[in-house]
Order: C-alpha cells, then structure tokens, then sequence
C-alpha cells in the first residue's frame, strides 16, 4: 500500500553502476523478436529499504534502424522474479560517455524495495537478440523529503506485439489530435512517468517535440519537452522530470491520452508513448 516518509537527516543511495568505464548492466533479449528474454541481475541484494528508483536505459538507437525495446524492472531471487516496473520504453536511446548516460532513458519512480532485494531486468525488442545497458540508482530517501511513495507502477498504452508504445499523430507547428491510450484505467494513478519512441520511423530528423496529456477534455499537464535527431535517438529527459514535480489523485476507470506537436520542419509525424501510473 501507499506509504508517506517522513524527513530525515542523511540519505545513502545504491547502484548497479561501479565503475567509471560501465554504462550500467547489458541485459539481452529474446532470440525470438517482441518476446521477453530472460532475467540479467543488478543488484543482488539492496542494502537499504530503499524509497525511490531510478532507471537509465542507453545504447540502443541504431542508425537508419527503428529500434523498439520494452523493459521490465523485477525483484525477486532467481526463477521466482516479479515484476516491479513493467514494460519501460528502452528503444532509441543514446549511448555513454565515460559512464554517464545522455538523458533519453531516464525514469523515476517513487517505490519501497524492501532491504535484501535482488533487482533484475528482462527485455523485448524488435530486434533479435538486440540488447540495453541499464542502470539503476536506490534511494533510502525518497527524491523530495516527505514525498508520498506508492508500492505498483501500471503501463497503459503498450503495444506488446511491436515492442512499443501507443503511435500518436503529431501536428505540425500545433498540437493534434488526442490519442487514447486506455479508455479505463485499471489502478489510481499517484504520479506518472511517461515513455517515447520513435514510431517505427528509421530516418528521425532533429526535432524539437511537445507532447501533453489528457484525461477527457481536460489536460492534466501540457508542453511536455522531448526531441529527436537524425541519428534515431529520442530524448525525453527533460520531460519526465517535469512530471517528477507533479502528483495526482486520478481514481481508477478513467480514460488517459495523449496528444503531440512537432516544429513545422518535421518530416516524421508520429511517436509512440506509454504511461506509467503509481499507486
């Protein structure tokens, strides 16, 4: 169930990541396309009751190719996984740099994992055998002191079939349509990340991109920023952390959608996007 932390003094923070040259752990996928691969250990046992994760995602774009990945984040000992973080949208992500990932793959969630945890992922692309880096980073503390932490994350708008999200029709120089990406919500909705992908498009141009969300007629949060460039990489950084601010009491069995706009030179018109919701 929902926790609230209070503040406190201090905070440690645990990563898979231990070395300055790594970009985290390469978890591999299916030999099978838009199957779930097996489980690749991060961590084998967290430390700390941790209050927060975050998730990095690089290495995955590939020139003049769509690159389409969905990403589970398990805890669990080995055979016996359960699945924490569902389906994060990986495809289409840069690579590292002496360790430090660019900001395409960056997720945040607020979650309790118990102490003693073995934290795992699994991937699918449309790709044989493609392959993530991921890294993930525990917080003892949760990101803002006293902040609400939930205990589930639900995907709405994957498209397991195609290792991608929802595919949403951009406007040009405006906002288009919007885009359902589930007509009722199984679970409240806390707080939510969003993940993009490039829409099975292999020549992404340099754009800038916006993207909002809705539930009916009413848009919850508007002028989200995300970009992509020619090099098939999208970058959502900047979007997610504007929704790390922003915290909701969405009840369960209400529609969620999304809409786009591209600048006026763009020659894609689509991206696909999945909605993560903490409860």
């Amino acid at each position: 169930m929902p926790l609230w932390v209070p503040p406190a003094n201090g905070s440690a923070i645990e990563s898979n990541q231990t070395t300055t040259a790594a970009g985290g752990t390469t978890v591999t996928g299916s030999a099978t396309v838009n199957t779930k691969g097996a489980w690749t250990q991060l961590i084998a046992s967290t430390s700390f009751d941790a209050y927060g994760i975050m998730v990095w995602c690089t290495n995955t774009y590939v020139s003049a190719t769509a690159a389409d990945q969905l990403t589970d984040i398990g805890i669990g000992a080995s055979g016996s996984e359960i699945v924490l973080i569902p389906d994060l949208l990986t495809g289409w992500v840069g690579g590292s740099g002496a360790g430090l990932p660019d900001n395409g793959g960056a997720y945040y969630f607020p979650l309790r994992i118990p102490a003693g945890s073995r934290v795992s992922a699994r991937m699918q692309a449309n790709q044989v055998s493609d392959t993530v880096d991921v890294i993930v980073v525990l917080f003892e503390r949760p990101m803002i002191p006293g902040m609400w932490v939930g205990s589930r994350v639900t995907a709405y708008g994957v498209v397991s079939a195609s290792s991608q999200g929802t595919l949403v029709t951009a406007g040009s120089g405006a906002y288009g349509s919007l885009t359902s990406l589930t007509a009722s919500t199984t679970n409240p909705v806390r707080y939510m990340q969003i993940g993009v992908g490039g829409a099975d498009d292999p020549s992404l141009g340099s754009i800038r991109c916006l993207a909002r969300v809705a539930t009916g007629s009413t848009v919850l949060i508007d002028n989200l920023f995300y970009e992509t460039d020619a090099n098939e990489r999208v970058q959502w950084g900047v979007a997610n952390s504007i929704l790390r601010n922003c915290h909701w009491n969405l009840p369960a069995g209400i529609d969620l959608s999304m809409a786009a706009m591209f600048s006026s030179t763009a020659t894609n018109t689509q991206s696909d996007f999945v909605i993560y919701g903490v409860d």
